[in-house]
């Protein structure tokens, strides 16, 4: 039987890093990475948080961080994908939910690139090029500011 070490996780984690992000043509912030390296499966999150919606202050919590991990224990991100890509930009890679349903997003393209954003669900982007996208608003500039933000 082989035991593995937690230098041989963390190298798998690495790997499995690497290949999500060749599989989505993406490449994720360091940020991100490395707290995914550091929790395994992402899913161990827990916390609350202030944001700003069309302009009214409001809170919300975490209740499930997503991961690109295939362990049965994790919330796959993988799955979640093909489900709710189609209601925010390709470059917005959802990583959690909120207790009301709303999906926390990095954004992974050029412009604003590591910024995390919360997709307000009962606000979905007809994805009409003339109407403006309000479903998403700025939580963190970072995902390490995000994680100092979670009371």
């Amino acid at each position: 039987m082989v035991e593995l070490t937690i230098d041989d996780e963390l190298a798998a984690r690495g790997q499995q890093l690497l290949e999500f992000e060749e599989l989505l043509k993406v490449k994720l912030p360091e940020q991100y990475k490395d707290f995914l390296l550091k929790q395994s499966n992402g899913a161990l999150l827990r916390g609350c948080f202030e944001y700003v919606f069309l302009g009214v202050k409001d809170e919300t919590c975490v209740t499930r961080l997503l991961s690109p991990s295939q362990d049965e224990k994790s919330v796959n991100l993988l799955r979640i994908l093909t489900d709710d890509r189609r209601t925010f930009s390709a470059t917005m890679l959802p990583i959690g939910y909120t207790m009301n349903g709303d999906i926390l997003c990095l954004e992974t393209g050029v412009d604003n690139y590591g910024n995390v954003y919360l997709w307000k669900h009962e606000w979905e982007y007809s994805g009409d090029e003339d109407e403006e996208d309000v479903s998403m608003c700025l939580v963190a500039r970072d995902f390490d500011s995000f994680l100092s933000s979670l009371k």
